[in-house]
């Protein structure tokens, strides 16, 4: 066992970065063997049997389910995937991902960006005036927010902005619903996040450190903001690196709910209709944030507390 830092650091980083790459390899084949058995493709749609044994020679889906599977899987080994033909949209699923991943990154890097800051606030302050009126009202908000599920709150956010503010569908522009999108991300991240930081940060103001600051006579907001807070990054990004999942499952809800042309919406298309190129593309990419985010949050445990150590 040593502890991250220096060349041990570059030896960390290298391992993590291994385990990625062999963890997309895996996901790439399993995902390719998986969609081309599923029942149905994308000719299942056609009208008349000629046009579908037509479309699917046309697309290759007349070969053998191993011919497909090893075409595939080498076009995203290589990095042909992105320039292979959607069948639905006929043109390279780089040029329908691309646009469609942009505004799913938007939205989910505004959402956690505003959710982490007002969470983080929020947990440390009722950490610190614990059993006060603010922590109890902070302490229901959370349970209320985590309990009530989407099914429940999309009717009432819709009632809300259509019948109490009278909005018509005419203003439903891309920027109403990407402010629209974003509220609602919020709804579902921040009690998440604020439940997690208060209870890291009550773990955190009863270590030994925080008992010999208070016998300095520091000030009490000194010693939960100044040094307390340095202290709740590592375990709160190991929390959110497991919740990434979380958060894009329901990320991809409420682009499907509040048709947001994100990527949750893209996929629920490509599933619809069996365009292999397209579905996997979608999936991989999905795949792909999460470990990437994953291994960033590994990362920074590691450089933000030095007491971490690895094999």
């Amino acid at each position: 066992m040593f502890p991250i830092g220096g060349d041990n650091m570059k030896k960390y980083i290298a391992k993590r970065t291994a385990q990625v790459i062999l963890t997309a390899v895996v996901i790439v084949i399993l995902l390719t063997t998986i969609f081309v058995h599923m029942p149905g493709d994308y000719a299942s749609g056609f009208m008349g049997r000629e046009l579908k044994i037509h479309m699917r020679q046309e697309l290759g889906l007349d070969l053998p389910k191993s011919v497909q599977i090893m075409n595939l899987v080498k076009s995203i080994l290589t990095g042909k995937l992105f320039s292979v033909n959607s069948y639905a949209y006929n043109v390279p699923i780089g040029k329908v991902l691309l646009p469609v991943v942009t505004r799913s990154l938007f939205l989910y890097g505004i959402s956690f960006f505003l959710s982490s800051i007002i969470s983080i606030f929020l947990g440390a302050l009722t950490a610190w005036k614990g059993r006060s009126k603010l922590d109890v009202i902070v302490r229901i908000g959370c349970v209320l927010g985590i309990s009530v599920p989407f099914v429940i709150m999309d009717p009432i956010i819709e009632y809300y902005l259509f019948w109490v503010k009278r909005i018509s569908y005419d203003t439903y522009d891309q920027y109403f619903l990407i402010r629209i999108n974003i509220v609602v991300m919020l709804l579902y991240m921040l009690p998440l996040m604020t439940k997690y930081t208060r209870a890291i940060m009550i773990d955190v103001l009863s270590k030994d450190f925080i008992t010999t600051a208070r016998a300095k006579g520091l000030r009490e907001s000194i010693i939960v903001f100044r040094h307390g807070m340095k202290n709740i990054y590592t375990e709160l990004f190991t929390i959110m690196g497991v919740n990434i999942n979380k958060i894009l499952f329901y990320g991809f809800l409420i682009e499907a709910i509040f048709n947001y042309p994100g990527l949750g919406t893209l996929s629920t298309f490509a599933f619809k209709v069996r365009d292999y190129p397209l579905m996997i593309g979608c999936t991989i990419v999905t795949s792909l944030v999460i470990i990437l985010f994953n291994y960033i949050f590994d990362i920074l445990a590691g450089l933000l507390n030095p007491l971490i150590k690895i094999e």
